[in-house]
């Protein structure tokens, strides 16, 4: 089994605690996000969830936001889920 499919098997597996790992699949009219862990043995992949192309892009947004803003930001409930300042 090649790399690519052996990951991809990999990530369709059940939730991790820390991820530092992640497998995209994009469809036409979804994503689905794996997160997972590497360790001794590679990979494990425990957590995934499947969104909507725009919400996807939300999230890109919310994430990039997030990262380019304050150290350490205090997070507030919004409309759609979590807003952070």
């Amino acid at each position: 089994m090649d790399d690519h499919k052996k990951e991809r098997s990999l990530a369709l597996q059940p939730p991790a605690v820390f991820s530092n790992r992640f497998f995209i699949v994009a469809t036409e009219g979804q994503i689905r996000i794996a997160f997972g862990e590497v360790g001794p043995e590679g990979p494990i992949y425990k957590l995934a969830t499947v969104a909507s192309r725009a919400n996807a892009q939300e999230l890109a947004n919310l994430l990039n936001t997030l990262l380019k803003g304050q150290e350490n930001p205090q997070s507030e409930a919004g409309v759609g889920g979590a807003s952070y300042h």
